[in-house]
């Protein structure tokens, strides 16, 4: 009999999970992205709009949970590190630059990162970043038009579409079903990026820096046509580990994970980034 009644407990318990666990079918297509109607940049970016002559500006964007933090943080670097290179470094407007180096370790990756000494800046946006998607064609355009940047590059942030979308799930959109939906549209949009031959684009992959580490990031600098450093430059260590995050995600997820996520998409949902069946916006 106690047999019998663990079994039916047993069956019973992975019935209530099963239920629980929300349905991740490939996506409608027709949904619409919300975009993001305003773009607070005057604040972080001011003094290239009076005294600091804008060089070099780099949008990092990618779906969330691809990594694109990590993106942000290695252009940063490599932003300052160039600009120590450069012979006409410190620049006359502010000779305590020259103390400067490391600024870019301040920042967590969020947001923007200007860095006047340097004369440059990066923005990054996940998409969906909060609850809208950002139009990164305009941000372009404004960083051209209004800032007087001399060059602006897109850095699209990819990684493994499971890992991408677990992570999603684990951190941002706890219900699993607008986090795929959410992803779809992402994923759509950064294609569109790539293919627009109007934007200047390097696609930053995550599993390769893993892979390649510090040879990779000079692709970056590369595509910026910024020098490489000396091979007796010390390379500063990034604040992020840059271990595996796909790793965690191998292996099956155990039955409590599950009814942890399934619990997490009832209790802790986001409003999703999307309107249902609307016409498309973004490209």
């Amino acid at each position: 009999m106690d047999k019998e009644k663990c079994v039916l407990r047993l069956v019973a318990l992975v019935l209530c999970i099963t239920l629980l666990t929300p349905d991740i079918r490939a996506p409608p297509s027709n949904d619409t992205p919300v975009t993001c109607t305003e773009e607070h940049l005057s604040e972080a970016l001011w003094r290239f709009e009076s005294t600091i002559k804008a060089q070099k500006a780099i949008i990092v964007v990618g779906a969330e949970g691809s990594g694109s933090k990590l993106a942000a943080l290695a252009a940063a670097q490599a932003l300052e590190g160039a600009a120590f290179r450069s012979p006409s470094f410190p620049p006359p407007y502010d000779p305590s630059c020259a103390e400067s180096r490391g600024v870019w370790k301040t920042w967590d990756g969020h947001g923007i990162h200007a860095n006047f000494c340097a004369a440059s800046a990066v923005i990054h946006r996940s998409l969906p970043h909060t609850n809208c998607f950002p139009d990164v064609r305009n941000l372009v355009r404004e960083l051209k038009d209004d800032y007087k940047f001399e060059e602006v590059l897109v850095v699209v942030a990819a990684r493994d579409p499971s890992s991408t979308l677990r992570t999603k799930t684990r951190h941002h959109q706890r219900n699993s079903v607008v986090a795929a939906r959410e992803q779809r549209l992402a994923f759509n949009y950064l294609r569109g990026l790539v293919n627009d031959p109007s934007i200047p684009v390097f696609v930053w992959s995550y599993e390769a820096f893993l892979m390649l580490g510090d040879a990779y990031s000079k692709q970056l600098l590369d595509a910026l046509k910024l020098p490489r450093p000396l091979a007796s430059e010390p390379t500063p260590e990034l604040p992020l580990p840059t271990y595996d995050g796909n790793r965690a995600y191998a292996r099956r997820r155990r039955p409590w994970q599950l009814l942890r996520a399934a619990a997490l998409s009832l209790v802790a949902p986001r409003a999703p980034a999307f309107v249902e069946g609307a016409r498309a916006e973004l490209r």
